[in-house]
């Protein structure tokens, strides 16, 4: 299936693209996208998305599925369809 990744701030600066379509095995979760995304762009991306330590999502980023933020518990099981657009939003920085 294929799924629209946008990223934003930092995000884009890594990857090199404001939004890219990804192929991805049916019944895919947002985990399977992660894993998808480390593979092509490292821990330089996804160290910026997953609290290693802790194994899941930084707290501080928000993640939205097709407008939809998504809730902090269970981000990883999301699950994905075709056409799906996932929007990766970098904490908002305050002063």
């Amino acid at each position: 299936m294929r799924v629209k990744v946008v990223f934003h701030g930092s995000y884009r600066e890594v990857t090199g693209f404001k939004e890219k379509y990804f192929q991805l095995p049916e019944n895919a979760n947002l985990l399977d996208l992660l894993k998808k995304l480390e593979s092509l762009y490292g821990r330089e991306l996804t160290g910026q998305l997953i609290d290693y330590k802790k194994n899941e999502i930084w707290s501080l980023m928000a993640i939205a599925v097709n407008g939809k933020i998504l809730s902090n518990i269970n981000k990883f099981n999301c699950p994905l369809n075709e056409n799906d657009e996932i929007i990766f939003l970098p904490p908002a920085l305050g002063g």
